[in-house]
């Protein structure tokens, strides 16, 4: 299709899909979006660290004018919450190492991304329900786009089995960029 991007189509993302693509991430069937986000947005991006991050960035990597430095970033990871029974009997500092511990592994890959492109990028760690928090977040944060990776599910397993990406759309007041 005329539409769809191959690595390497666009000078700014060439270089990190060709790595991402290393990594065994397929970068090659990311499809074009018109430009709809101001020159200079806040962009809010969500990762819970899965391949479907990966693909996020590479698709952000492919596309100019979701990835510049004119853009405000703000990474985010929700780490779920320690069942309240386990959580009484722990302490507080047990805890909270617990879950800054499950964010870094998340923002530890992450973060060469944004350096190796010269960006700056603020990384947020919360915990809870992800859809919640995510959707929260992106409208009492002001931000003019929410990008975040979707496994693809079809509507079943959607159904049974529920969808953060179905269920932030559905709660959030800022544009989202689903990247499957």
């Amino acid at each position: 299709e005329a539409n769809r991007a191959r690595v390497g189509d666009d000078a700014l993302g060439a270089r990190i899909c060709a790595e991402l693509a290393d990594e065994g991430v397929d970068v090659s069937r990311v499809r074009r979006v018109p430009h709809c986000v101001s020159p200079s947005a806040a962009i809010l991006v969500a990762a819970d660290g899965s391949p479907f991050t990966k693909r996020m960035l590479a698709y952000l990597a492919a596309h100019d004018e979701w990835l510049g430095a004119h853009h405000a970033y703000t990474v985010l990871t929700v780490v779920p919450p320690v069942p309240a029974r386990a959580a009484s009997v722990l302490s507080k500092d047990v805890l909270t190492s617990y879950y800054n511990d499950e964010s870094e592994k998340v923002f530890k890959p992450i973060r060469p991304f944004f350096a190796k492109q010269g960006l700056n990028a603020e990384f947020v760690a919360k915990h809870g329900h992800a859809a919640d928090t995510i959707a929260a977040m992106a409208d009492k944060g002001k931000y003019d786009l929410l990008v975040l990776g979707s496994h693809g599910h079809g509507s079943l397993a959607n159904l049974v089995m529920g969808s953060v990406a179905t269920k932030v759309v559905a709660q959030c007041g800022v544009p989202v960029l689903l990247v499957r």
